[in-house]
C-alpha cells in the first residue's frame, strides 16, 4: 500500500497557479510533460532545469514523439519557456495561450496535432526546424527567406526563397499572416497559406488588389467569431469570396 510523506520531499506550488492549471484544458499528454517539468523544478527548488528526452521517457512513460510535440506545443502556449537548453514553467498565467482559436494547426515530421505561432515544422527530437521569417513590409521579396534553427546553439542558417513559387501568392499570404498576428497579438503562419491563396486566384478569378480588399473587409466583419479572424481558409473560402463579390458587384 503507498504511504506517501510530505517529509519525504514535496513540491510547492502556489495555490493560484494550480488553480488556473486545473481550469486549463489541456491534452493528458502536455499536462502530464507540464507536471513532470514542475516535478522536476519546483520539486528542487529550482526555476529552471535541464530535462533529457530520456528522462520525460521513464518520468511520465509517453513515447518520445508524443513528449517532443506536447513539449513544442506547451511552448507554443507560453506554459513552458525555453532559454537555450534549459525548460522553465511559466508561472504568470495570464501570459498563457491557452485558446485553440488563436494557434494554428502544424505538420510535424512525428504526426499531426502540434500547433504554431510562428512557422511550419516541430520542435523534434533533432532540435530542427524551419520557421518563415515575416518581412517588415508584405510585398518587399527581398527579405523573404526560411531560417534554419539550431536549438542546441540557438544559431540561424537562411536559406534562399524557392523561386518556383508565385510572388504574388506569398506576398499575399505574408501579408495575411500579418494582418492575423496584429489581431491576435501573437506570431501567427498559416500552413499551406501559399496553396489557400493559389487556389484562391485560380478558381474564384480574383487579382492581387481584390484579394487585398477581401483581407481588410476581414478583419472588421464584426459578424466573424474572433477566434475564426486568424484562419486564412475561412477567409478566402467560397461563402466569403462569394459575399465579397456580391457587395462588391
Amino acid at each position: 500500500m503507498a504511504n506517501p510523506q510530505k517529509e519525504n520531499g514535496y513540491t510547492a506550488i502556489a495555490n493560484e497557479v494550480l488553480e488556473a492549471l486545473v481550469k486549463v484544458r489541456l491534452p493528458p499528454s502536455e499536462k502530464d510533460v507540464l507536471f513532470f517539468i514542475i516535478r522536476k523544478t519546483y520539486g528542487y527548488n529550482k526555476k529552471e532545469d535541464r530535462i533529457s528526452l530520456t528522462q520525460f521517457e521513464k518520468g511520465t512513460e509517453l513515447s518520445r514523439p508524443t513528449i517532443v510535440k506536447a513539449l513544442y506545443n506547451l511552448i507554443v502556449r507560453n506554459m513552458v519557456v525555453k532559454a537555450g537548453l534549459p525548460l522553465r514553467f511559466n508561472k504568470d498565467y495570464e501570459k498563457w495561450v491557452v485558446n485553440a482559436g488563436l494557434l494554428v494547426k502544424s505538420k510535424h515530421e512525428f504526426g499531426k496535432g502540434g500547433f504554431t505561432k510562428i512557422g511550419k515544422g516541430g520542435f523534434t527530437y533533432k532540435r530542427q526546424k524551419k520557421t518563415k521569417e515575416i518581412p517588415a513590409k508584405a510585398g518587399v521579396m527581398k527579405n523573404y527567406k526560411e531560417n534554419t534553427i539550431d536549438y542546441e546553439t540557438g544559431q540561424q542558417t537562411p536559406e534562399p526563397p524557392k523561386l518556383h513559387k508565385r510572388k504574388d501568392c506569398i506576398e499575399l499570404a505574408l501579408r495575411f499572416d500579418e494582418l492575423a498576428s496584429k489581431y491576435a497579438h501573437i506570431q501567427i503562419t498559416t500552413p499551406r497559406s501559399y496553396f489557400i491563396v493559389l487556389n484562391a486566384i485560380n478558381t474564384h478569378r480574383l487579382t492581387y488588389d481584390g484579394i487585398l480588399k477581401i483581407f481588410e473587409e476581414w478583419f472588421i466583419n464584426e459578424k466573424t467569431k474572433p477566434e475564426d479572424k486568424v484562419k486564412l481558409s475561412w477567409c478566402l473560402g467560397k461563402d466569403n469570396i462569394n459575399s465579397f463579390k456580391m457587395k462588391h458587384r
